[in-house]
């Protein structure tokens, strides 16, 4: 696991990035065309901001969801909102997201249906338990193999919106490269207290990710 750290935020930005548009550079080589996946929350976005600033074939690049509450798209809860007003200056090859109406599970069956075999590039984030996209501690995909490349989860309590759909964690760890965005101290040093401890993947999430052959971590430590 790559971990990076930066002290200047514009410096994580540009860094973060220019990792994932590396990355998809590097898929286009070989694949036509590529997809990247990418999580909510409030973290990614001056990231995905600054991807239009990039010069790569963007007509040839599949924007796909990574997990999203089960809200309308017009409340502030949605990650899909919030992704795609990052991203408005960019016109990909197409989008496949989680798109809201009553009934969550033709929700999940129309992403499952849509999505390709694997991903090339994918955009996470961390939460401060170990989270990552809507695949929380003890849930119980962790306890067995999930054959699907979606779930519909549950968030703690704690959260405002607990009910989710997402990528599943097999699927996830299918994705050619993965960049892990955090920022904040308090998050830096769980995540490198428990990578050295010995939890299990029920208890820390991300431990599931911690041998993923290519995945670089970007840390904005303010």
């Amino acid at each position: 696991m790559n971990i990076q750290l930066f002290t200047h935020q514009e410096e994580w930005v540009q860094a973060s990035a220019k990792g994932i548009v590396d990355n998809l550079s590097l898929n286009l080589q070989t694949n036509d065309p590529v997809s990247l996946a990418v999580s909510g929350g409030s973290t990614p976005f001056p990231i995905y901001s600054s991807l239009s600033n990039y010069e790569i074939d963007w007509s040839n690049v599949t924007l796909i969801e990574v997990d999203e509450r089960f809200v309308p798209v017009q409340s502030p809860e949605s990650n899909w909102n919030n992704i795609a007003s990052s991203l408005e200056k960019i016109s990909f090859y197409k989008t496949i997201y989680f798109e809201y109406n009553r009934d969550i599970y033709s929700m999940q069956q129309k992403v499952e249906e849509e999505l390709p075999d694997s991903i090339d590039v994918m955009v996470l984030g961390m939460g401060l338990d170990g989270h990552f996209a809507s695949l929380f501690p003890g849930g119980e995909y962790w306890n067995h193999i999930n054959n699907t490349k979606t779930l519909i989860t549950e968030a703690p309590d704690t959260y405002l919106t607990t009910q989710r759909l997402s990528l599943s964690p097999e699927y996830i760890h299918k994705t050619n490269h993965i960049v892990v965005v955090i920022s904040g101290k308090e998050k830096y040093e769980y995540l490198m207290t428990y990578l050295e401890q010995d939890n299990s993947i029920s208890q820390f999430p991300f431990q599931y990710l911690k041998n993923h052959p290519h995945i670089e971590v970007y840390c904005y430590l303010p």
